[in-house]
């Protein structure tokens, strides 16, 4: 038995099959060497429409590289790492360079050239600890663009990612390699990558922007706390060209590192001189002016895209925050959750904490406070300090502290759980709620932001289907924002939960009464979260009262008023856990 039998892989002959068998890693390179799948991938090679290609990638088996699953690649089915992982370098120009360089590199297990024809697989080993595999996958990343200015798919982060099978005679194995172990780069080259990689997030390194560029890594860098001498070092190596010498570079860089980031009041801002209210521009100006702005990617399916003040409105206990930090969790790793689309690159994000203490959220992220959950570094958690003590302006004194680290970490996701806590007031009228919405779509509009604003529903029947009239403070709250979606809980059982689509400016409606995406709440390891079951009919999950029930509750509501007349609906409502609109008709029906 070779070395490479020893690796055993889930395998699946399609996407969408969620039955597997257990291969080895000497299958698969027999598989791709002995061109069996030659045909297909020959068709998906000549397809030119990206659409269709991608459809016809589908259909190849595959296998996921990093786990052995027991069934469909959910968390719950995990069964075990299987101490490889893959790495996917798309679209390459100079595909045989970089095969060369690859098949060189002391790390390289498997390689051979994807199905689309344009890129490369690479297999590497790495610790079977299934809670270092993204720090392996990270450090990777830093690896290969130090090493060969060459920059991975970050889609290939998840252990639970498909790779699949293409047709390549030329397949290099090694089977002796060692694994790539964390640390190989020193803490200086780490620190000098992840500054690029920030900077690349906003910026790119192109003719007629280097100097910027640069500029703004050297910023970064000096961010980092990482010496002037190293980070210019560093930059020389992989950034001179023939027209862009080391002096320039080194000259870009001191100007950074001596430069001072100014701090702005968020209070000034706000009160900051307009000098024209209004923009008058011709219809095709404005069509020319939105080509400049690049296309809003996804950040949570259809639900939420990048540019967007959205609101996640839900009842108590229904399960809004644990979406929320799911979907948090997706964004900084670069990862979609499973039925749900991401189509943002990996980055910061700002998680906007006013529900849990730091025990409630560690028990929902550990084993019974055990094993606690790997948190990339860019899911940053933001609390309110338990001894500051002076709440006059304490609303002023939040915003202008929140947008001074969205300046410091260049954030441009902000998560707020929740609404409420922002106001000392109530939300639930439109008098408390329109200065607040003023101040996030303020903050939206002057950092380019991408908001997430959790809120409540006021008390309402659940035997009747959500609307965006649940949301407390819907007129405003909603005209202020550019989508809105909500949770339901499904009378079905207590995990079960239903997301319904309410508003939507960048895309149709999809998931609308009859179309809900409806999940499950489960916590099979250290996370807890949605997990995706499928897509129904709102009406499938609403508490059907029965006739009886029905007038028992409007005999309630009539002999609360006539015992009382000075009761108020929301308050006869708030007795009987109903919602006061229910209250209302059913006293002016009586009259």
């Amino acid at each position: 038995m070779s070395a490479l039998d020893t690796f055993k892989l889930s395998y699946y002959p399609s996407i969408f099959d969620e039955t597997n068998s257990l291969v080895s890693l000497a299958e698969l390179i027999k598989i791709v060497e002995t061109e069996k799948l030659k045909t297909q991938v020959d068709l998906i090679r000549g397809e030119e429409d990206k659409a269709v290609k991608d459809a016809m990638k589908k259909k190849l088996p595959a296998v996921t590289l990093s786990g052995v699953f027991n069934g469909s690649r959910i968390g719950k089915n995990f069964v075990s790492h299987t101490g490889l992982i893959q790495i996917d370098f798309d679209n390459v120009p100079d595909l045989d360079l970089l095969k060369k360089q690859i098949h060189a590199d002391r790390f390289t297990l498997v390689a051979f050239t994807s199905p689309g024809g344009r890129g490369l697989k690479v297999i590497v080993k790495i610790s079977p600890d299934v809670s270092l595999h993204n720090k392996h996958f990270t450090e990777l990343g830093y690896y290969y663009f130090l090493n060969y200015q060459r920059f991975i798919d970050t889609k290939c982060k998840d252990v639970s990612r498909l790779m699949f099978l293409g047709s390549d005679k030329e397949i290099f194995t090694h089977s002796n390699v060692g694994p790539y172990l964390l640390n190989t780069l020193t803490k200086d080259q780490i620190l000098f990558a992840a500054a690029v990689f920030t900077v690349n997030l906003s910026d790119s390194f192109l003719d007629g922007s280097r100097n910027s560029y640069v500029f703004k890594l050297a910023l970064e860098c000096s961010r980092s706390g990482l010496p002037l001498d190293t980070s210019v070092v560093y930059a020389e190596n992989i950034f001179v060209r023939e027209d862009f010498k080391r002096d320039e570079i080194s000259s870009c860089f001191r100007s950074g590192y001596s430069y001072e980031t100014p701090r702005f009041s968020y209070k000034k801002k706000l009160v900051s001189p307009i000098h024209s209210l209004i923009q008058l521009r011709t219809g095709s100006q404005c069509l020319d002016d939105a080509k400049l702005k690049p296309v809003p990617k996804m950040l949570f399916s259809e639900f939420w895209h990048e540019g967007e003040v959205c609101i996640l409105f839900a009842d108590t206990n229904v399960g809004k925050s644990i979406l929320a930090v799911q979907i948090g969790n997706s964004i900084s790793r670069g990862e979609q959750i499973p039925g749900f689309r991401l189509e943002a690159q990996q980055q910061v994000i700002f998680y906007m904490d006013f529900e849990l203490s730091d025990k409630q959220f560690q028990k929902r992220y550990s084993e019974n406070y055990e094993n606690n959950y790997s948190f990339d570094p860019l899911f940053k958690r933001i609390v309110i300090n338990t001894q500051y003590t002076d709440y006059e302006d304490f609303e002023d004194k939040l915003f202008t502290e929140l947008e001074t680290q969205l300046q410091k970490y260049k954030c441009k996701i902000l998560i707020v759980d929740n609404i409420t806590f922002l106001k000392t007031q109530s939300t639930e009228t439109a008098k408390d709620a329109l200065p607040l919405m003023r101040k996030l779509v303020e903050l939206k509009r002057e950092y380019d932001l991408s908001i997430l604003i959790l809120a409540h529903t006021p008390k309402r029947p659940h035997d009747a289907p959500l609307s965006i009239n649940d949301l407390a403070g819907s007129k405003q709250l909603a005209n202020f924002s550019d989508s809105v979606f909500t949770i339901g809980a499904s009378h079905q059982d207590g995990r079960t939960r239903y997301i319904k689509q309410l508003k939507a400016r960048a895309t149709p409606k999809y998931y609308e009464a009859d179309n809900i995406i409806v999940c499950r709440i489960d916590q099979p390891e250290n996370f807890l979260k949605f997990e995706f079951i499928g897509y129904g009919d709102e009406s499938e999950h609403l508490r059907q009262a029965t006739t009886t029930e029905k007038k028992l509750l409007e005999k309630q509501i009539l002999d609360m008023k006539n015992d009382n007349p000075q009761l108020s609906f929301r308050a006869i409502a708030k007795s009987l856990d109903t919602s006061h609109m229910k209250v209302k008709r059913t006293i002016e029906k009586s009259l």
